[in-house]
This record gives C-alpha cells, sequence and structure tokens, in this order.
C-alpha cells in the first residue's frame, strides 16, 4: 500500500545533506539502503511512502545488516 501524495516538506536534514529524493518526495536509495550522501542510509516510509509496518520492519533488517556491512569494511562485501 504506498501513498499517491507527494511530500511537500522534507525537512531541515534532508535539505541540508542535499539527499536526492524521487517524484513522490520519497529518498533515493539504492540496493544497499544509502543515500545519495555517502555514509547516510534511509530505510522504511521515507523510502516507499506510507506501508505497513511489517514491511518497514522487514525494510528495516535489510538495512541494518548492509549498514553493518558498511562499517565493517569492505571485506564483508559491502556495494557502494
Amino acid at each position: 500500500m504506498r501513498n499517491s501524495a507527494r511530500r511537500e516538506d522534507s525537512g531541515p536534514l534532508v535539505q541540508e545533506l542535499e539527499l536526492a529524493m524521487d517524484e513522490k518526495g520519497n529518498l533515493k536509495v539504492g540496493e544497499n539502503f544509502m543515500t545519495s550522501t555517502p555514509a547516510v542510509f534511509a530505510t522504511g516510509d521515507v523510502i516507499t511512502g506510507a506501508s505497513l509496518v511489517v514491511r518497514a520492519i522487514d525494510l528495516g533488517r535489510l538495512a541494518a545488516a548492509s549498514i553493518d556491512r558498511y562499517l565493517s569494511g569492505p571485506d564483508r562485501g559491502f556495494e557502494p
């Protein structure tokens, strides 16, 4: 279930970090959940729009694994 409404106020942190957003106002992330700003990760409703909590939990687990690989160094298989 995705919210088709566009977010109008992305907030000061999004603006300060110059994070890329899609046409619906969601943050753009790569397959590893990293945003357009290196070392800044995003997951959940900010990348999908309003959704079910179980989807946010699933995405959170995937993002946490990606962040762990990132922090552990290149030998752990992180692909930027």
